[in-house]
């Protein structure tokens, strides 16, 4: 895969597509070799505190603050013992421990005092300024971070534009990466499913992670296209079929790059990909329930309604269904449905959620 963009590419990319500049946003903090550093964080792509919310489906505390804050916060981070922490959190001037919105380790209870990253796995580029003089960078660092643990570490003086020779520096390369791949993560919002001779959506964001990924692992990290993967790097863009209660996979893509108006793709040759030569390949790997919208609307009478399905998959087939129609902004709810549709409710809050579902659903 091409190298596609630099910091600099990115931004005039975006700027010139779009004819807006986006605004630059405050960094975090963090703590490296003693020094007081910041740690970059955009738009684009979601910062490291981001993700525990994103990863676990936890409804998002903090409020927009700013146009130079979307987040609503400044995380402050240490680079110690070789891990990742978040020492606090900082709201209006005021600091939080991690505890107060939630924060803890995968398996622990909510504590006092900092909170290892392990939920983190990505590249972090952080830089050392001139207490003196804030436009000055006296040292920049690229960390790759594996659930929390700093796995590799690039480290020059002066500024990243001011480096001569990029390609001496891997984890720069592969931070352009990590930025491409949640840029589409998150701009791919939706994933078709054939379902009963119509076109149904499955919102990417009201799932814990992408369907293709339980095929590889119980992870991202063991996607093997992520942005580790130094040739095909990208997010999963697959199309779906389900057939006489069978979920097919009938095609799989990456896509990569950070364009507003284009997205680059690299087509993954699923018979290759999956051992198969059949055209389409039964998604066994596939335990959970998912939740689909009808793409278009129909029409019934003098009114323009949409399908909504619950499917419960079990080995990449469908052991329960429940498929019901609502008007656009019509609310359903849950205690007026039958059995079958609140036990497929339940069980979809329980897998994919980690707090309160409405009652109501409101698509």
């Amino acid at each position: 895969m091409k190298h596609l963009s630099t910091y600099i590419i990115l931004f005039l990319v975006i700027s010139l597509n779009t004819g807006v500049f986006a605004t630059m946003q405050i960094p975090d903090k963090i703590l490296v070799e003693g020094n007081q550093a910041v740690l970059e964080t955009s738009w684009a792509y979601p910062s490291p505190l981001q993700c525990y919310y994103m990863q676990n489906l936890i409804p998002y505390p903090f409020e927009w603050r700013s146009t130079g804050n979307y987040r609503g916060h400044i995380a402050h981070w240490e680079i110690r013992d070789g891990m990742l922490w978040l020492n606090t959190i900082e709201v209006d001037r005021k600091d939080y421990q991690p505890k107060h919105f939630k924060v803890k380790n995968k398996s622990s209870k909510l504590k006092k005092g900092p909170v290892m990253a392990v939920w983190f796995s990505g590249v972090i580029y952080c830089k050392y300024l001139n207490p003196e003089d804030r436009y000055e960078v006296l040292k920049t660092y690229f960390f790759q971070v594996r659930d929390g643990k700093i796995i590799a570490q690039d480290t020059f003086k002066g500024s990243f534009f001011d480096l001569e020779n990029r390609d001496e520096y891997p984890l720069v390369r592969m931070h352009d990466y990590y930025m491409s791949f949640h840029y589409n993560r998150f701009s791919k919002k939706y994933e078709a499913f054939k379902f009963e001779g119509e076109v149904f959506l499955l919102n990417l964001n009201q799932v814990r992670h992408h369907p293709i990924f339980d095929y590889y692992g119980n992870d991202m990290n063991d996607f093997p296209y992520h942005w580790e993967n130094e040739e095909y790097n990208g997010f999963p863009n697959c199309e779906w079929e389900i057939s006489n209660d069978s979920v097919y996979i009938t095609s799989f893509q990456l896509n990569f790059g950070n364009r507003l108006d284009t997205t680059y793709s690299h087509t993954i040759n699923i018979q290759e990909e999956f051992n198969s030569n059949q055209s389409r390949i039964h998604a066994d790997w596939m335990n959970n329930v998912f939740f689909l919208t009808q793409k278009d609307m129909i029409r019934i009478g003098d009114s323009e309604i949409r399908q909504y399905a619950f499917l419960e998959i079990k080995n990449g087939m469908v052991k329960n269904k429940r498929i019901y129609q609502k008007k656009e902004n019509e609310s359903i709810d849950v205690k007026e449905q039958d059995r079958t549709f609140k036990k497929l409710f339940r069980k979809y809050k329980i897998q994919h959620f980690s707090n309160k579902m409405p009652k109501n659903i409101s698509l």
